[in-house]
């Protein structure tokens, strides 16, 4: 396939991208990973929608000031362009629900979402108690289009669904086979990147991640504050609050988990092989896993979670970059091994969702951040902490315990 001036380029779908450091960015395409500096990621934002090449050098007008920066910032394109990370938008069909696990326009990932009935219901309660007859609603992220038919159903006069995945095709025809596609217009793209006709009431965007921020809230709903929405306009969810959780993980469990003295003996029992040195190198790190709501059977809870984020939706906040710390104190005496991240939205005044797993209605669609240590902390009841919360952007965000 060549590239010409007249090529409409775009991301490809499923793009998965990690930021090890300053000066790397790394694109995974299925089982293929590419590696590009940090300025690649300007061009993957520019062609999440369709542009020709002329198109995206005339936006970045003004950041190249000679030949040679223009030819890197070209030769860029060419070379996303042949790893298949940006591919022709007008020559490539895709399905309407991905094969790749996981990806936002995944059968894998809108059957998990469906079938968390918390949920679900806890956003169709709220957009009942929000959505007045007449309302213009947009929705983030519409997925199969099931909030955007809620609105309609609620008595919305018109509704923008916004999405920039494949996923769309099927969305249209399910607003068709609910009988509200009069009234609800798919959008195609990202948020940040199309217009509306008119601004709107009501906003609703599930764009919680199993990290709160990785699917980038705060960024997507303050564009949708400063640009989609009319003063006043009404929020769903209306706030977040993020918590963080010390806990001690079961001495089994924890062993199958890090370079714990048990792992050791029995990987060396296995495997004849003596991994004492790794252990002592891996202890100095915190390790980031993702655990499903049912790990919680395996933990005890030292503390009551802390609030360590805590911010209104309806209202434009810092994005990008911040650190937050909280300090509290263990109420339990044990060996303090992880911390788990959770959050409760608010979704609506009286209406709440939450994956907190101390929770008894805990929804189960997200994962829970948890960040284990190589080495457990022995802790007393009283004795005072700290967590430390950072946010970056685009990269993992991270979280830290300190005793006091």
């Amino acid at each position: 396939m060549t590239l010409s001036s007249t090529t409409r380029l775009q991301c490809a779908p499923n793009l998965r991208i990690d930021i090890p450091s300053r000066s790397e960015t790394v694109f995974t395409l299925g089982d293929q990973r590419h590696r590009f500096g940090t300025p690649a990621l300007t061009l993957i934002d520019l062609f999440q929608t369709p542009h020709t090449m002329p198109e995206v050098l005339a936006l970045l007008e003004g950041q190249a000031r000679t030949g040679i920066e223009w030819l890197h910032i070209t030769s860029q394109i060419v070379s996303l362009f042949k790893a298949g990370i940006l591919i022709d938008a007008d020559a490539v069909v895709r399905p309407a629900i991905s094969g790749e696990p996981w990806g936002f326009d995944s059968a894998q990932l809108h059957t998990a979402l469906l079938n968390d009935q918390p949920r679900v219901n806890g956003y169709r309660q709220a957009i009942q108690a929000v959505v007045k007859p007449g309302d213009v609603v947009v929705e983030i992220g519409t997925g199969t289009g099931i909030l955007s038919v809620m609105a309609a159903q609620a008595g919305a006069s018109r509704v923008y669904a916004v999405e920039a995945t494949s996923i769309a095709e099927m969305a249209q025809q399910v607003f068709a086979a609910n009988g509200v596609s009069d009234r609800i217009t798919l959008v195609r793209g990202w948020s940040t990147r199309v217009d509306l006709p008119e601004r709107a009431d009501v906003l609703i965007g599930e764009l919680i991640g199993s990290d709160p921020l990785d699917e980038n809230v705060l960024e997507f709903t303050n564009d949708a504050l400063r640009r989609l929405l009319r003063p006043g306009a009404r929020v769903i969810p209306e706030r977040l609050q993020i918590l963080a959780l010390p806990i001690e993980i079961d001495a089994d469990a924890y062993s199958h988990i890090v370079f714990s003295d048990a792992a050791v003996a029995r990987w060396q029992a296995w495997y004849g092989v003596d991994f004492t040195p790794l252990q002592q190198a891996m202890n100095a790190q915190v390790q980031l896993q993702y655990l499903s709501v049912s790990h919680a059977d395996f933990w005890r809870t030292l503390a009551d979670p802390v609030i360590v984020a805590d911010f209104r939706l309806d209202q434009v906040n810092p994005g990008l970059a911040f650190d937050r710390t909280a300090e509290s104190s263990f109420h339990t005496a044990g060996h303090v091994n992880a911390v788990v991240l959770c959050f409760d939205l608010t979704l609506a005044p009286g209406v709440h969702l939450t994956n907190n797993p101390l929770a008894p209605n805990a929804a189960v669609s997200w994962q829970l951040p948890t960040w284990v240590f190589g080495t457990p902390q022995p802790v007393q009841p009283g004795q005072a902490f700290s967590i430390d919360y950072q946010y970056r952007a685009k990269m993992t965000h991270k979280v830290n315990l300190r005793l006091l």
